[in-house]
């Protein structure tokens, strides 16, 4: 059979991940998403379902329901990436979701502990949260933030 094509995306931790496209008009589509932001950012505007979305996939990947379960907190070293999601989040009618609102937990420099080994942080780490009831009412969970929730995961 057919091979396909192969798209390659480099994530900023320089880590890479491969895709092989069985339809060349999708990968061709998915190239073009890749090199130019302002379409990618076009296709996540479309519709309130894929803001939804990417903001849960934000979630999953940076976000953490707090022990006592009353808020979730987004995470990232990117203000600019975090202010992106809390425009998302109040297009979707969350109220809580500020710019205003977003912090900085650890500043560049600073020594911390990961795993038991000491690092020194290069970059700001910047945070939001936001009230948990909220958050699911307009934009849900995912199984893996649900294992979070119940302290499974």
């Amino acid at each position: 059979g057919k091979e396909g094509w192969k798209l390659t995306i480099d994530n900023k931790a320089g880590r890479r991940l491969r895709y092989v496209v069985a339809s060349k008009g999708l990968y061709l589509y998915l190239a073009e998403l890749k090199r130019n932001s302002a379409k990618r950012r076009k296709l996540i505007e479309a519709s309130p379902i894929t803001k939804r979305m990417y903001v849960l996939g934000f979630a999953d990947g940076d976000g953490n329901i707090q022990k006592d379960g009353l808020y979730i907190r987004l995470d990232s070293t990117s203000k600019r990436k975090l202010c992106y999601v809390v425009r998302l989040l109040r297009d979707l009618g969350l109220k809580g979701a500020s710019r205003d609102r977003i912090g900085v937990q650890r500043q560049a420099g600073r020594l911390v502990m990961i795993r038991g080994k000491q690092f020194r942080s290069k970059k700001n780490v910047y945070y939001i949260l936001l009230h948990t009831d909220e958050f699911l009412s307009k934009v849900g969970l995912t199984i893996k933030l649900m294992k979070r929730r119940k302290g499974k995961g």
